[in-house]
């Protein structure tokens, strides 16, 4: 978005220059009304993943998933700051859309945030791919640290294609396998 404002300042700085301040004062009031447009446009929204804790599908997922990430804690020592961490069950495949705009809206607040490392639990009991979703929310996505990890529950995946592409994108995957009832007893 920087970009944007500085195509911007270039363009009140001519016309200022040819016709006057006038013609500045309001190539400044449309240069405001462009950038926060576009800025609205390009920032992802916050959305509220359907998280329904009356549902028992939706509670057996995410206890699944909860109980998989506590068997594999994640590795403090690599982490500078602080530590948020968030699960996000998917109970089928029509949860993919939302899960999409989710981990859009999750990810560009995590780039932004460099103090915190931030670690994404996701999967299902019943999910096999999830190779859209995560491929759609990284589309635009631009890093400058490596503070992020995707962490992939088992039975749920992802092709060997993606996972080289997110890597590319500077975020960290990691799969565990499914829990077992006895090491958490």
């Amino acid at each position: 978005m920087r970009w944007l404002l500085y195509i911007l300042k270039a363009t009140n700085r001519f016309v200022t220059d040819r016709k006057g301040r006038k013609w500045g004062i309001v190539v400044v009031v449309c240069c405001i009304g462009i950038y926060l447009v576009t800025r609205s446009f390009l920032i992802p929204r916050y959305v509220a993943y359907p998280e329904n804790p009356l549902s028992v599908e939706y509670q057996s997922n995410l206890n699944y998933i909860i109980k998989a990430s506590m068997q594999t804690p994640p590795d403090f020592s690599k982490i500078r700051g602080s530590f948020l961490g968030s699960h996000l069950a998917i109970v089928d495949e029509n949860d993919f859309p939302l899960l999409t705009k989710k981990l859009k809206y999750d990810l560009y607040r995590s780039v932004r945030d460099d103090f915190f490392f931030h670690s994404f639990v996701l999967g299902g009991l019943n999910v096999q791919n999830i190779d859209q979703p995560l491929l759609e929310a990284c589309k635009r996505f631009r890093m400058r640290g490596s503070n992020i990890k995707i962490v992939i529950v088992a039975p749920s995946t992802i092709s060997a294609e993606t996972k080289s592409i997110l890597e590319k994108k500077g975020i960290q995957i990691q799969f565990i396998e499914p829990p077992s009832d006895n090491r958490l007893q």
